[in-house]
């Protein structure tokens, strides 16, 4: 899944081996892993956008949203 944080950040987020995994994903496209954000395997992916949402509220602006592009 794919997710627009704020129109500010773009990030990956992926399930390998029962754990989710962050990326986050340049202009150019590139990834790199996101290793400060931890997101516990028992969340659902429907979940997701709402806890990362609760991490980076901070950056919100007003208006702005984490939506799901993918």
């Amino acid at each position: 899944m794919v997710l627009d944080v704020y129109g500010r950040l773009t990030l990956l987020i992926e399930r390998i081996n029962g754990q989710w995994r962050v990326l986050e994903v340049g202009d150019d496209g590139k990834r790199g892993l996101c290793e400060g954000v931890v997101i516990p395997a028992h969340l659902t992916e429907a979940e997701i956008p709402h806890y990362i949402d609760v991490l980076f509220h901070e950056a919100a602006r007003p208006g702005a949203s984490v939506r799901r592009v993918s």
